[in-house]
């Protein structure tokens, strides 16, 4: 389901960001490029900036990472566990040390992951877990949208936010059926209030009323108190709205999401780019991004800065072109600028916005130099993280991780310092890099 990147020929000889911050010398950030061991094998820092969070092979499953209090760097995600079952695990960075990592639950379905801080500092984990609801599904072991708080003796607690397709009610009888909720989960903080946003599929099995009938939903409130709101109902329309969910906090700390549309399954390549905006009224808007992507791979990546507003970043997998626009106001986009279109890279795009320039980061992953090579068959001597930099209106790229990167997290620490936590894709190990 995760596909991967060439890097661009037009950037053999590599544009460092040290340069700009004042450095004399014009090396990759990541490091030496011939480097390939991507970090010390006891865990700790290398003198690039990466750390080996966790060496386990695992699949290419998603991640999940936010900055806390004190630039805690929280990652959530997902390690196999006794089959048919994974587990979620939860770790954290600070100072240049790294947690043991936590249990957080232990679940069946691998449909999205995503964390916040709360007000308290602590962690919640957001899901698709909790039970069948009494259907007896075989495949839907677990099927609803839970968000597990950590508290502060360390323990986990599970809150099981949304049961059924009703509780967000749209109204049309394809809507409001079913017991599939919770895939793909964006969760947010605004004060004690989680704004989780999710995919409803319903019963999770026909093309038509399931697939293309889903429907995208919040829950907000607490534990005590939840409420539930339909964002986009396709009951009716049969647009498949609500695949791989992105969620920030915007303007007058409002949450603004990014998805997209995936027809025919629960999961895999999604098409368009969709935004949606909560109203300060509690209503949602649905406003046009200008974006035709004939396939998103694992959707669109948002982010939020006050100067320049919102910021999306997106692959075109279907010509391997990594796309950038923003909006002010949220109804006029800029023009799709394509930051990267050469070989088979542009995987994977995360965006977030330097808090001093108010200029747009990126990291993504290059495959390959050559066009056309397919997940799995990146030869280890192209493999690259890397990080792009809009300069003056153009994009200046640096490479992290010469070994490749795959389902990047992109953020800013309070120092200015970015940190991306990410999957080797040759050992399938779960690796950060916070720039020294």
């Amino acid at each position: 389901m995760m596909s991967q990147r060439p890097f661009p020929s037009g950037f053999l000889l590599e544009i460092c960001l040290l340069l700009m911050l004042g450095a004399g010398a014009c090396t990759p950030v990541g490091g030496d490029p011939n480097r390939i061991d991507g970090g010390n094998p006891d865990g700790g820092p290398g003198a690039d900036g990466i750390v080996i969070l966790d060496s386990t092979t695992m699949d290419k499953t998603p991640i999940a990472m936010a900055v806390g209090p004190s630039d805690r760097i929280g990652v959530a995600y997902f390690r196999n566990a006794t089959a048919p079952n994974f587990d979620i695990r939860y770790l954290e960075w600070k100072n240049g040390q790294v947690t043991t990592n936590e249990s957080v639950q232990t679940v069946r379905r691998v449909e999205g992951v995503s964390v916040a801080f709360q007000p308290n500092g602590q962690p919640a984990v957001a899901y698709l877990g909790g039970g069948d609801d009494g259907t007896g599904s075989l495949y839907w072991v677990q099927s609803d949208a839970a968000i597990s708080y950590r508290q502060q003796s360390g323990a986990w607690s599970e809150s099981i936010a949304v049961r059924l397709s009703n509780e967000a009610y749209c109204g049309n009888p394809v809507s409001d059926n079913g017991f599939v909720v919770g895939l793909f989960p964006g969760l947010v903080f605004a004060g004690p209030t989680a704004y989780l946003v999710y995919r409803d599929v319903h019963q999770g099995q026909f093309p038509n009323q399931d697939w293309a009938g889903s429907d995208m939903e919040v829950v907000s409130g607490s534990p005590s108190s939840w409420t539930h709101t339909p964002v986009q109902c396709g009951g009716n329309d049969k647009q498949a709205y609500g695949g791989h969910v992105q969620v920030v906090l915007g303007a007058q700390n409002q949450p603004a999401v990014v998805s997209d549309k995936i027809f025919g399954s629960a999961d895999g390549p999604g098409t368009s780019v969709l935004f949606h905006i909560r109203n300060s009224d509690s209503t949602w808007s649905n406003k046009p991004t200008g974006l035709t992507i004939g396939n998103t791979q694992w959707g669109a990546s948002l982010a939020y800065d006050s100067s320049l507003g919102y910021a999306i970043a997106v692959l075109d997998k279907t010509n391997d072109a990594l796309f950038f626009t923003s909006s002010t106001d949220t109804n006029q986009w800029t023009t799709p600028d394509p930051v990267f279109q050469t070989g088979s890279g542009g995987w994977y795009p995360s965006v977030a916005i330097d808090p001093s320039t108010h200029e747009p980061n990126i990291a993504y992953y290059i495959c390959s130099v050559r066009p056309g090579v397919v997940e799995g068959s990146c030869p280890a001597n192209e493999n690259q993280l890397k990080i792009t930099v809009r300069v003056l209106g153009n994009w200046r790229h640096s490479v992290i991780d010469p070994r490749g990167g795959i389902g990047s997290k992109l953020a800013f620490l309070s120092t200015g310092k970015r940190a991306i936590a990410y999957r080797d894709p040759i050992s399938g190990g779960l690796k950060l890099f916070v720039e020294p």
